[in-house]
């Protein structure tokens, strides 16, 4: 789905840059195997304040599914098909939060990718990035996604493969390079031509396995 908004004129950034943008987001993976058994992640993290803005992007070589507080936030079905969401701050509240990640890999290299952009209503900017020291489990129990789960005993080990932008990967799913077997299904935003001060944002990227094929329609106040 793609969103065609008027920017503010403080928005001096094309949709994307903000994950490209340091700090990069670590691609990480267990430290001992890329075999195709699904690997579990969990990290908790404080945000001090109300907040003003929240950006997420996630993705996964080959896939996962991501809950933020218990609530499921997106699914990338494959890393150049990545979980985008311009506006997270319905998954998010001030103090503690909680993430937990399903990922899988399907033969070959396999990493992981998170970055969280927060601003506060007081200014602070604040980011939360995909690292070696998050939680990591090869086996889950029930509840394991929420913020009250004792992970004390998820102990595998996780290794750092580049920040975001290294090869194989590059900016998977947002250009610059990479892309899963699905990329060349989805649409390049930076090849929509719009009238200057216009935006387009990429919002939601189909999963035509698990969601069929998709069809936005609307009318105008005449009912065309």
């Amino acid at each position: 789905l793609l969103s065609l908004t008027l920017p503010t004129l403080a928005t001096a950034q094309t949709s994307m840059d903000w994950a490209k943008a340091t700090p990069k987001a670590p691609w990480i993976w267990r430290a001992d195997s890329n075999n195709n058994e699904p690997i579990y992640l969990r990290h908790a993290f404080e945000l001090p304040g109300k907040l003003k803005s929240a950006r997420l992007y996630c993705t996964c070589d080959n896939e996962a599914t991501l809950w933020i507080n218990g609530k499921e936030a997106g699914r990338a079905p494959d890393w150049g098909q990545p979980i985008l969401l311009s506006d997270a701050k319905k998954f998010l509240k001030q103090g503690r939060n909680q993430i937990a990640v399903q990922a899988r890999n399907r033969g070959g290299i396999a990493a992981f990718n998170f970055k969280l952009a927060v601003e506060t209503t007081q200014g602070q900017k604040l980011h939360v990035l995909s690292s070696s020291k998050w939680k990591m489990s090869l086996s889950k129990a029930s509840g394991w996604q929420e913020a009250g789960f004792n992970d004390s005993g998820w102990t595998g080990k996780l290794k750092e493969l580049g920040a975001f932008g290294v090869q194989p990967w590059g900016f998977a799913g947002i250009g610059g390079g990479g892309g899963g077997r699905n990329s060349g299904n989805v649409l390049n935003i930076n090849s929509i031509k719009v009238p200057e001060g216009f935006e387009v944002e990429l919002l939601h990227v189909v999963d035509k396995a698990t969601q069929g094929s998709w069809v936005s329609l609307t009318k105008d106040d005449k009912g065309r």
